[in-house]
This record gives C-alpha cells, sequence and structure tokens, in this order.
C-alpha cells in the first residue's frame, strides 16, 4: 500500500534525525521499509545512500543516489554526493565528472566547488584549488569548510601568514570550530605573550562547548605550551586530549595483531624475488614507509626536490587496491589457495596503481609514495613492482612514539592515542620490519633519522645512489622546495634540518616513563 507525500515526508524526518545521531543501519533498514510505501520518493534514496556513507560503504551509496537521480535529475544533492563516493574510491576522474555535472546545473553551488578544490589539491593542482575555494567562499562568506581547507592548502604550501588568517576567519564565524585552534597552532611559534593561548583556554573550560570539540583544543595548547618550553601544562594537555579523543574511537588492537601474523604467515610462503611482471617500467616508484612521524616528509621532500623526482604524498591508491582484492567480512586478509595459486593478479594490481597515480601528469621519470602504513605492504609491493624502490624509515622509538603522542591525526592511527596501545603497535611495526628485512635483505634501504640529521651530506648520498638518482644539489636544499606537504611535519620540512628533535624524549621522560617502558 502507498502512501501520500506528505505522510513520506513526515516519516522521513523521523529518519533525518536518527541520521543525524550517527544511527545509519537504523536509517537504511528503516528507510527500505518507507520505499516500500512510497517507492517514488528521491530523497529517502538519497538519505540511504549517506547512511551507507557514513558507514564507509561507497558502492552501496552511490547505488542510491544514481536511483535517486533516475527519478529526479536535477535532485543536486545527489550528483555531489556521487561524486563524493567515488572521490573515497579514489575514481577521480568520476567524482570530477559528477561534481562538474552538479556545477553545470548550479554554477554556484559552494558544496561541488569546495569538493573540485579538495580534489585538485589531492593531485597537486594547486592553482586550480584555489581558484574553486576562493570561488566557493565567494559564493558562501560563512562557509567555514572551505576557507578552512583554503587555509590548509595555504598551510601545506608553507605560506603561514594567509593560512592563519583564514584559520582566524573561521573563529570568527563560529568560534566553536575548534579545528581552527589547531591548524593555526601548526603554522604559529608561540612566545608566552600570545593571546591565542588564553583564547583557548577559556574554550576548553567552557561548560558549552562539547567534548569531541576540546580534542582540537587540547593538542593546540600541548604544542603551545610547549613552544614557550612549559612541559607539565603541555603534557597536561596532551594527556588529556588523547584521552578524550581515545573515546571516540572504535578500535581494538587484536585487529592489527591478527592482520600482521596473516601477513607474516601468508608472505612466509611467498617467494617475492621474481623478476618484474611488467618489465622496465618507464615511470619509476619510490616507496618511503615507515611509523608516522618517523622522517619520511623529511626524506620525501629531499627525494622530491630531485630534479627528476615527482613528489606525490602520501596516496591512498595502494592500500584501496589491497582493499578491493584482499577483502574478506571488511577485514583485509591473506589467503592461500591450494588449487589456484594465481588467485591473485598481481600484474592487474601494479596496472591500476599506475593508471591511477597518472592523474598527476607528472614528466619526471620517478615518483614517490610517502605512506607510512605501507610498511604493512611490502610483499604486496615487491609482487606488484619487483624493481621499486623501498626506502624504510626508522627513528629512536622513545622520540617517534612521543611525536605521535603529541599529535592528532585524520587518518587511520586509532592506536596512537593510548600508551599502551600505541607501544604494542610500535612493537608490531619492529618485528614485520624484521620479518620484511630478513625475508628482503637486498630489497630495503634502512634510513636512520638520527644518521640522516647528524651527517646530512653523507646520508642524502646514499639515499641518492639507493634510488638510483644523479647527484642534484637541490637536495641539500630541501627547504627550499614550494612543493605541498601535507602532514604534520609541514613546518619543519620547511627549514633546514635542525637536531632538537633528537633525544626529544628526554623532555618528557618524567611524566611518559610508562610509555617508554612499554617499549623495551
Amino acid at each position: 500500500m502507498k502512501i501520500k507525500i506528505k505522510e513520506a515526508e513526515k516519516k522521513a524526518q523521523i529518519l533525518v534525525n536518527h541520521y543525524r545521531t550517527g544511527n545509519y543501519e537504523l536509517v537504511i533498514a528503516n528507510g527500505k521499509k518507507l520505499l516500500k510505501l512510497a517507492p517514488d520518493y528521491f530523497a529517502i534514496y538519497n538519505l540511504i545512500g549517506l547512511s551507507y556513507q557514513g558507514l564507509g560503504k561507497w558502492n552501496e551509496a552511490i547505488r542510491y543516489f544514481e536511483i535517486a537521480l533516475q527519478i529526479n535529475p536535477n535532485f543536486l544533492a545527489s550528483y555531489n554526493n556521487i561524486g563524493l563516493s567515488h572521490y573515497q574510491l579514489d575514481n577521480l576522474d568520476k567524482a570530477e565528472l559528477f561534481y562538474k555535472k552538479n556545477l553545470k546545473l548550479n554554477p554556484k553551488d559552494p558544496a561541488a566547488l569546495g569538493n573540485l578544490g579538495n580534489l585538485y589539491k589531492d593531485i597537486n593542482k594547486t592553482n586550480e584549488a584555489i581558484d574553486y575555494y576562493k570561488e566557493a567562499i565567494k559564493n558562501n562568506p560563512k562557509g567555514i569548510i572551505n576557507i578552512n581547507n583554503l587555509g590548509l592548502l595555504y598551510l601545506s604550501l608553507g605560506k603561514f601568514e594567509q593560512a592563519i588568517m583564514l584559520f582566524e576567519k573561521c573563529l570568527e564565524i563560529n568560534s566553536k570550530f575548534t579545528k581552527a585552534d589547531r591548524n593555526i597552532s601548526i603554522g604559529l611559534k608561540y612566545d608566552k605573550n600570545n593571546p591565542h593561548i588564553e583564547k583557548m583556554e577559556q574554550k576548553l573550560n567552557s561548560s558549552d562547548l562539547q567534548e569531541f570539540l576540546k580534542v582540537d583544543l587540547c593538542f593546540a595548547l600541548g604544542k603551545a605550551y610547549d613552544d614557550i618550553k612549559d612541559i607539565p601544562k603541555a603534557i597536561e594537555k596532551y594527556k588529556l586530549g588523547n584521552e578524550l579523543k581515545r573515546k571516540f574511537i572504535k578500535y581494538n588492537i587484536k585487529e592489527d595483531i591478527d592482520l600482521f601474523d596473516n601477513i607474516k604467515n601468508f608472505f612466509s610462503k611467498i617467494n617475492l624475488n621474481s623478476k618484474s611482471i611488467l618489465g622496465d617500467n618507464e615511470k619509476k616508484i619510490i616507496f618511503i614507509l615507515g611509523m608516522p612521524r618517523s622522517g619520511t616528509t623529511l626524506v620525501e621532500q629531499i627525494i622530491s626536490s630531485h630534479h627528476n623526482v615527482y613528489g606525490a604524498g602520501e596516496l591512498k591508491e595502494l592500500t584501496q587496491i589491497i582493499k578491493n582484492n584482499f577483502s574478506f567480512d571488511n577485514k583485509i586478509k591473506f589467503i592461500h589457495y591450494e588449487k589456484d595459486q594465481n588467485k591473485y593478479s598481481y600484474e592487474e594490481m601494479s596496472n591500476e596503481y599506475l593508471d591511477k597515480i597518472k592523474r598527476f601528469n607528472f614528466k619526471e621519470k620517478f615518483i614517490t609514495d610517502k605512506t607510512p602504513l605501507n610498511f604493512r605492504w611490502i610483499g604486496i609491493i615487491k609482487l606488484m613492482f619487483p624493481e621499486s624502490k623501498i626506502i624504510h624509515c626508522n627513528r629512536n622509538p622513545n622520540d617517534n612514539c612521543v611525536s605521535l603522542y603529541k599529535n592528532i591525526f585524520d587518518g587511520s592511527l586509532d592506536w596512537s592515542y593510548n600508551i599502551e596501545e600505541m607501544s604494542k603497535y610500535y612493537k608490531l611495526y619492529s618485528d614485520l620490519m624484521n620479518f620484511w628485512n630478513n625475508k628482503l635483505p637486498n630489497d630495503i634501504y634502512n634510513l636512520t633519522y638520527e644518521n640522516l640529521i647528524s651527517d646530512q651530506k653523507n646520508e642524502i648520498n646514499k639515499i641518492l645512489k639507493f634510488c638510483n638518482l644523479s647527484y642534484d644539489e637541490n637536495c641539500f636544499s630541501f627547504y627550499k622546495n614550494k612543493r605541498q606537504i601535507s602532514t604534520a611535519s609541514v613546518a619543519q620540512a620547511r627549514n633546514p634540518i635542525y637536531k632538537s628533535s633528537v633525544k626529544n624524549w628526554k623532555k618528557y621522560e618524567k611524566w611518559l616513563s610508562p610509555l617508554f617502558e612499554n617499549l623495551k
């Protein structure tokens, strides 16, 4: 039995309220029931699609958005939402297509303009990204997300003053947008008289600020107190920030333990010394990996300063390809097939990766992929690209983990907000790297951060030699490189190498001794 549109709208509003509280599975279940009563109500298809997005089920989301558009081809939201889903799946050509379809119907839509800005930022088309962000802000001067994203782009380019002005504009519009406070702290070197410190303290102590908004404030204040060398206050804020952040994360380290065990079990039986299945690729890939905060950004900045190297930054292509090929019950698992040893087509995977990085339209012979957690996939890298170069960045465990403790991340580093989980994960990483080094004794360049800091010239020459790169003076003045750096190391990589980050952990020894004990 069908119902009238007004009745469907009332029921839909109830589902919208559930969606806003993150109850996505209930919205999907009840939304599908409502569709039986109102099969032509396109907004329900869109709402179900949004709920699938909330669950990270991007293909299912696309299917429902497409049905919404079949019913109503002028429903702008679904064009944008399909684009967002393709963007998450790394189908950037399709994402761009749907964003532009949206703009064809509404050239002033700030959401689609901003999403195109995000897309062009990701493929290092900096000028195009800036233009789209500015156009989005022009059409919605109080659109905080686009203002903040333009600020982040300026931050990644080392244009700190322009970035901070935009973050301050965000706070003028909404003082509770605490991401802007944290972003200001990244581009600023505080002194004790900086008024931003007191403003953040007042907000942090405000009773009407929700806990999840306090997380960014805590890490920003920790950075501020670190700058003015008030270590007790810095630790107090970092501790609170980590505790609050951990409250909002669903994470079980057993899943990572199982994954790492599965990786070692699978690859212990695989020959990783095969010849290249693709022959001599025209483009050479340099994978820079290791624990986050181990020097990967600095190393990529050095290598990408070479005239024949394109620095692509942190790419999600490899992990996405692995998820597409090795996912079982929504978990990555490598399985041996006794009857079909060719179940996995590494050639197809490598071709897919090469096809996706073409979006950078780079002319250089070499390209870097600086995704730290790719250390998990070294075996896959060797099967996909036997001739690729792998640089493993490692650092003193105490310094590495203190740096993690002091930062908040947008990626999947859910283990980094609890001392016990962080130290366990570090040991998982260390054990897996021992496995890879034993398996591939001549294929991984193990670069020690402390050696790079103390003997810059010699270490950079070793890196160039390992990568089969000619000498280039630019690599020694890497801090002049104007490429985007979209990581927490953006400020450090814009400066010459300095030694204060070595044995930095000793400043925090009094307060973080449990972490250091766990790392032994």
